[in-house]
């Protein structure tokens, strides 16, 4: 079954940077050549970032770190000081770090595991058991990182996140740290892929549009999987009113795209006076393969975009919209998406 958990609870965080003296042997430089390669300092598994410790079995640590609760920005927790940068707030801007504790259940084995980053200002780097995945340079993108070859599932898991504010993208006031949410994400091996369902309305005639739907689909596995992408179309009264399927071979490890139209007649267009909008539901299905493998019981409800439509409601991610002819067989995965007819008059 996918599940999507907020990941925001019980994050430690440091302000500043940790300077740690190089080491003068061999052993632990060929050590860090590895894979793991942080063994020392805060990205390190072993290091020690409690906030609250009277331990005598190792060495005690002398940084403060404290608890937090993301959205996290800690820059505007700083002191006003006329000789900083005016249209950065009057603010000092520092680097910090951030780390998470988080164990998986057995059960977990075989699946694909990401961590969804909203946000974080400014330029980070993500590391997973002192394995370094992820460098991000933008403090304005949503970003992506798999970490199912690197999690563990018979100990505890370490997460951390160095923040570098050093380089600046605005002329404005831009905070510092992880200041949105964070999702653990798990999936089947095959399943749609972030933000992977593109509806495109087109018009054909005066009451007659095409409904165009992109699925791109992800297969992590090692063998080739064929499923079918089927889209379900309702109104806001979760009517079906259409749907639309189309079945694709995806080579392992890869990725590929099922692509499927349905026609519409006499849709309630969209208008600023009277923000209408539809919902596609994808749903992926197995087709050809063991069902076991594919975990065909995983489904996600979520909101993928708006598109033609800048006004249009938000979607509860774990609301299962009412359909006539549901599928009987659980699907793979599943993702909604809302969208507006409109056309644009030019003069």
């Amino acid at each position: 079954m996918r599940e999507k958990i907020l990941f925001n609870e019980n994050w430690y965080f440091h302000r500043g940077d940790i300077r740690l003296p190089l080491p003068k042997t061999k052993d632990p430089i060929y050590l860090s050549a590895k894979t793991e390669r942080e063994l020392w300092g805060p990205a390190a598994v072993c290091y020690n970032d409690s906030t609250m410790d009277y331990r005598k079995t190792h060495e005690l640590q002398t940084e403060k770190w404290e608890k937090v609760t993301l959205p996290h920005d800690y820059v505007i927790s700083g002191k006003f000081d006329e000789n900083e940068n005016n249209t950065l707030g009057y603010l000092k801007y520092e680097n910090a770090w951030y780390r998470k504790h988080f164990t998986l259940v057995p059960e977990d084995k075989g699946k694909r595991i990401t961590l969804l980053f909203e946000a974080i200002a400014t330029e980070s780097t993500v590391y997973l058991n002192g394995v370094h995945l992820k460098h991000n340079f933008s403090g304005y993108n949503s970003f992506e990182v798999d970490i199912t070859d690197f999690v563990r599932f018979d100990k505890e898991n370490i997460l951390a996140v160095y923040v570098n504010t050093e380089h600046h993208e605005s002329w404005w006031y831009e905070g510092g740290g992880i200041y949105r949410n964070v999702w653990l994400i798990k999936t089947a091996p095959v399943c749609i892929d972030l933000w992977g369902v593109f509806v495109s309305p087109q018009r054909l005639e005066e009451n007659l549009w095409q409904i165009n739907v992109e699925t791109t689909i992800r297969n992590t596995s090692y063998t080739a999987e064929t499923v079918e992408a089927v889209s379900v179309i309702t109104d806001k009264n979760g009517v079906e009113v259409g749907r639309c399927s189309s079945s694709v071979t995806i080579p392992e490890r890869s990725s590929g795209k099922a692509e499927a139209s349905v026609m519409l007649e006499n849709p309630r267009l969209w208008d600023p006076d009277d923000p209408y909008t539809y919902t596609c539901r994808t749903s992926l299905y197995p087709r050809q393969t063991k069902a076991a493998s594919l975990g065909d019981e995983d489904s996600l409800f979520s909101v993928f975009g708006k598109l033609w439509n800048d006004a249009a409601e938000a979607v509860d991610p774990t609301l299962s919209l009412p359909t006539e002819n549901k599928e009987e067989d659980p699907p793979l995965d599943e993702s909604i998406d809302i969208f507006g007819c409109r056309t644009f008059v030019c003069d």
